[in-house]
């Protein structure tokens, strides 16, 4: 009778020697077997691939795609058009001749500052404010064009620059050019109105300095063309680290104004040297009553209104 010998392989120690799936079936799976085989046994350096495959093609993108941002500009309580928001990024970058391939102006749209709770806008003030506030922290934001609510609120906080110091400093002529426009505002120090709205018996006090804060644009052919029923207005960001970008953007929006003006007509400057630092009450004061008129090249005899201050704006500010 013949005896049947086992034909496993054995080890050298007399142990069965096991072959593995890869040795012996993998050239022999087909289809789906073979795809649950590959799973199975090579799941981590298939991930491990996956992750380093991911990251090459990631620093790649980010490498070819970058584009550097010359300027952070952003519209608050401005709509605009998409024929102006062309005009205020890519216009720039055509103006000072830079390739928009690897350069960017970034434009902030949709934001929204304001205390009128029947305004249409209000129910976006939060979000707009916190992101304002985030953009400033991170120095990602150099100029903002607004209307008059928008530049009272930035200006009270001391988030924008005294134009009419950094200007002459950063281009003589075009501070020559846009000083007819220059828009005064407060900024204040210090007030009471936390006091105040604790308990409305205590009469609203603040102690305020004024500024040239802003640039009226309307003589601008951008903003004029665009036909808004009220100023825009520009102000440049305090803590900005583009000063020089941000004073070449409002030279490319008074470009055709430079080129019309050959010859630059003397005008009072505004004082630089000290602001009238004032102290207000508004114990003998009606929503109907003014603060003392401050005077400007463009706005000479306009009364600034209290109630436009009163309340500090500081729902924008966690100073």
């Amino acid at each position: 009778m013949r005896t049947l010998h086992d034909e496993t392989p054995k080890t050298p120690d007399g142990s069965p020697k096991l072959q593995t799936l890869h040795d012996k079936n993998l050239r022999t799976l087909k289809g789906r077997a073979k795809l649950q085989y590959i799973w199975d046994y090579y799941k981590l350096p298939l991930a491990l691939f996956g992750i380093l495959l991911y990251v090459l093609i990631y620093i790649l993108y980010q490498h070819f795609t970058y584009k550097e941002c010359v300027l952070y500009t952003a519209l608050v309580n401005v709509n605009a058009g998409e024929t102006l928001t062309e005009g205020l990024s890519s216009g720039f970058l055509d103006y000072i001749n830079i390739s928009p391939a690897q350069n960017k102006l970034e434009l902030y749209t949709g934001l929204y500052l304001t205390d009128d709770d029947r305004n249409a806008y209000h129910q976006y003030t939060y979000a707009s404010r916190m992101k304002i506030l985030g953009l400033i922290d991170g120095e990602l934001l150099d100029v903002v064009l607004m209307n008059q609510e928008a530049f009272d609120a930035f200006s009270q906080n001391g988030y924008l620059h005294d134009l009419a110091e950094i200007l002459p400093q950063a281009d003589e002529s075009l501070y020559e050019t846009v000083r007819p426009d220059l828009i005064a505002n407060l900024i204040i120090l210090e007030d009471n109105a936390v006091e105040h709205q604790l308990d409305a018996s205590i009469p609203y006090e603040a102690v305020t300095e004024e500024h040239y804060y802003g640039i009226d644009l309307s003589r601008t052919q951008l903003i004029s063309a665009a036909g808004f029923a009220e100023p825009v207005y520009l102000g440049i960001i305090a803590n900005t680290p583009r000063l020089d970008s941000a004073a070449a953007y409002i030279r490319y929006l008074f470009a055709e104004n430079i080129e019309q003006e050959r010859t630059i007509f003397p005008a009072r400057a505004p004082d630089t040297h000290a602001a009238a630092i004032r102290h207000i009450s508004t114990a003998s004061l009606s929503r109907t009553d003014f603060l003392p008129i401050y005077s400007h090249p463009r706005t000479t005899g306009s009364p600034v209104n209290h109630d436009r201050h009163k309340h500090a704006w500081r729902w924008i500010s966690y100073r």
